[in-house]
């Protein structure tokens, strides 16, 4: 849908009525992305709280959309800047195994204990492979601080941190259920680790990290952060995180990883598109426990599930701070990333609506009622070449008139666009920008024409 790329400042200010040609459609769609994140991106640092966000948009291996808005705490976020991933680092993890597994250094159906000895077998010994699919009932940071307290201010060494499993309860026996609130992964970190026989953070930066081409994407800063990185909210506001230290190499598998918007973008056409995993190993990571059945199904720090018919592959996470949702959609070779310093972004819902917009989607719901901004924005005199068209608001509703015809009722889909009642295939998108619309764009019957202000 979107391979003529183009600056907002270079389209036409009056297009005049014309077919709609497939480049002037994807210019036209390209126009309404950006413009649709942008709305989000502001939505969110202005009104709801949030201090930084970066969306970034990617088709077929090139950047449609790199956004970035709000604060880091220190400065403005910008195209460049690194947040902290999360538990999306998990797929880092998932990726190391799977690269071992198929060179047979590792088994996925080996005992945890044949890489990592000291781990206590008493409520039983889950498998790789349940660790990868969360299905190992390992316990998680909550349950394992709730007994061990002193973990929150101590550093442990290896045999120390394997130790203090031994009287947390398990959240159910090795394979017979499924939990995301799970140390599993950081117990595959410090196996990668054993049967590598390198620190964790040089393969994964060796194996992973570079050779998917990540240019932004490594260990955070362990205290401070320098320029260029996001200082989450809590950290804003005086309150930080518990996380168990672990000394050297083992402590590495605690860590957490920084990157950019863009690399996390970039990291889901790597991850889905054969560049890091042979095809079998692809369905490992999709469905590492066999079954791969149902239309939503939990893989290896992958959750797949589908939008409007259409395959998503997506991990959302994060910390206490951060939040973070990485996105693939197969069918368009699409991926998406929408990353915020605070825990309370909605980047899912970001996430969506964008995606709908670029792959070209209905909006979620039938109807959007008419926002205040947009009962003072959008109403006006506009001018399409000789022809004056009118918007106006009644009955908590916005209309759309034009010379010698009944005004027709116009149906919002959201973020300026809207549908025109009766007319299946019209619509009207207005301009986003200012604090009134200085434009919108009909697209009708094959045509695409656009409307100037005038009042």
């Amino acid at each position: 849908m979107f391979i003529t790329l183009i600056a907002l400042t270079s389209l036409p200010a009056a297009w005049a009525t014309a077919p709609l040609s497939t480049s002037r459609a994807e210019d036209l769609e390209h126009e309404r992305l950006i413009q649709v994140i942008r709305a989000a991106g502001r939505e969110a640092t202005a009104r709801e709280g949030v201090p930084g966000v970066a969306i970034v948009v990617r088709k077929a291996g090139k950047s449609l959309a790199n956004e970035a808005f709000g604060s880091t705490g220190s400065g403005p976020v910008d195209t460049e800047t690194r947040f902290e991933i999360g538990s999306l680092a998990r797929q880092f993890t998932a990726a190391a195994v799977l690269q071992l597994a198929a060179t047979g250094k590792l088994g996925l159906d080996d005992p945890l204990v044949k890489h990592l000895p000291a781990f206590p077998t008493a409520q039983g010994s889950p498998s790789i492979r349940e660790l990868l699919a969360s299905r190992s009932g390992v316990p998680g940071w909550p349950a394992l601080l709730a007994k061990h307290p002193e973990a929150a201010s101590r550093e442990f060494d290896e045999a120390g941190f394997l130790a203090l499993f031994a009287d947390v309860p398990f959240a159910f026996a090795p394979g017979a259920g499924h939990s995301l609130d799970t140390l599993g992964y950081p117990l595959l970190a410090l196996t990668v680790e054993k049967v590598a026989g390198t620190a964790y953070p040089e393969w994964i930066s060796t194996m992973v990290i570079e050779p998917a081409g990540l240019e932004s994407t490594g260990l955070c800063p362990p205290t401070e952060r320098p320029a260029g990185y996001a200082a989450d909210c809590r950290e804003i506001s005086g309150q930080r995180d518990v996380e168990v230290s672990l000394p050297g190499a083992p402590r590495s598998a605690t860590r957490r990883f920084c990157a950019t918007a863009a690399d996390v973008a970039r990291w889901q056409e790597a991850l889905f598109g054969g560049l890091l995993l042979d095809e079998a190993s692809q369905k490992l990571l999709l469905a590492p426990s066999g079954s791969g059945k149902g239309p939503d199904e939990h893989g290896a720090a992958v959750h797949t599930v589908k939008l409007d018919g259409l395959v998503r592959h997506a991990h959302s996470g994060g910390t206490s701070g951060f939040r973070v949702v990485a996105a693939w959609y197969p069918s368009a070779e699409l991926s998406i990333a929408v990353l915020a310093n605070c825990a309370t972004a909605e980047v899912d819902r970001i996430e969506e609506e964008v995606a709908r917009v670029a792959l070209g989607l209905p909006p979620s719901r039938g109807e959007f009622p008419l926002s205040p901004a947009e009962v003072e924005r959008l109403p006006g005199t506009y001018q399409l070449a000789t022809t004056r068209l009118r918007v106006f608001t009644q009955d908590g509703h916005l209309w759309f008139e034009e010379p010698g015809r009944s005004a027709i009722h116009l149906r919002s889909r959201g973020r300026g666009e809207f549908a025109l009642e009766g007319e299946r295939d019209t619509r009207l998108v207005f301009d986003l920008e200012g604090e009134r619309a200085a434009w919108f764009t009909l697209i009708r019957s094959g045509a695409m024409s656009r409307a100037i202000r005038v009042d």
